[in-house]
């Protein structure tokens, strides 16, 4: 569902099934530990997520705000061509950075 794995400072979460309501409350109970460093610094891999629905939507902008409210960041990487679509028709990349890859995503907290 939601594999998350530290990579130096930077939590890296990699989804590969439809991010929807069903999956709220695991997504919230996988990422909790990332909070427990400050600043939290993430980035959410949606290569393998084929479909984001608006309870995902809502998800992906209250863990943001929460980032920001600690000082950290939330970048999203690799969305799948649907997903970017999405994230584009719900004006999500007003808001954030949609980068090509994870590794110019997590590079990204070095600048």
């Amino acid at each position: 569902m939601l594999d998350v794995k530290q990579q130096g400072t930077v939590w890296l979460l990699a989804a590969n099934q439809p991010l929807t309501a069903e999956s709220i409350e695991t997504l919230n109970q996988r990422i909790e530990p990332c909070f427990a460093a400050a600043p939290p610094k993430m980035v959410l891999d949606l290569q393998q997520v084929p479909l984001l629905d608006s309870a995902a939507l809502e998800w992906i902008w209250d863990v943001r705000r929460r980032c920001d409210a600690c000082g950290g960041a939330f970048e999203l990487a690799a969305p799948t061509t649907l997903c970017r679509e999405i994230l584009q028709a719900t004006r999500m990349t007003d808001h954030f950075v949609v980068f090509d890859n994870v590794v110019s995503a997590a590079g990204s907290f070095a600048q």
